[in-house]
């Protein structure tokens, strides 16, 4: 898969990720840590929410879950690259889930500013509420739709 971002595209929108992901935690407390301690039924993060609102026009968990739908095999499934990354390293770098969503977002239809903006609050989410939850309470193949 061809990257549709620069380097310095990526390591930009990997230190918003990571700064977006320290607010998370400062307003929940240091106890939790958003990226091993998933919640099944976590809120999205309000400045996600207004985020994907503002630039979809779209209902935030409707949207997600599209994007969950269309990254799901990738995540969660052999021999997906952010699948095998999480199996070998317990851990998904933001880079790779960047390379990974940017594209799903494109083939959306998102261009430009807004489709960083989005692959930004779109990573936060998959960060925030856990690959291993997500995996679990997604059942792609049996019929249903992946929910958040």
């Amino acid at each position: 898969m061809k990257d549709i971002f620069t380097q310095d595209e990526i390591s930009n929108m990997s230190a918003e990720i990571d700064e977006q992901l320290a607010d998370i935690e400062t307003v929940r407390g240091p106890h939790i840590d958003t990226r091993r301690r998933p919640k099944k039924h976590s809120k999205l993060p309000e400045k996600q929410r207004r985020t994907i609102e503002l630039n979809t026009k779209q209902n935030p968990e409707t949207f997600l879950e599209k994007v969950l739908h269309a990254l799901y095999k990738d995540l969660c499934l052999e021999p997906g690259v952010l699948y095998t990354q999480h199996k070998k390293l317990g851990d998904l770098s933001n880079q790779e889930l960047i390379k990974t969503v940017g594209p799903i977002l494109a083939g959306m239809g998102f261009v430009s500013k807004p489709l960083q903006t989005l692959v930004v609050a779109s990573v936060v989410y998959i960060l925030h509420i856990g690959i291993k939850v997500i995996c679990e309470e997604c059942s792609y193949g049996s019929g249903t739709e992946p929910k958040l």
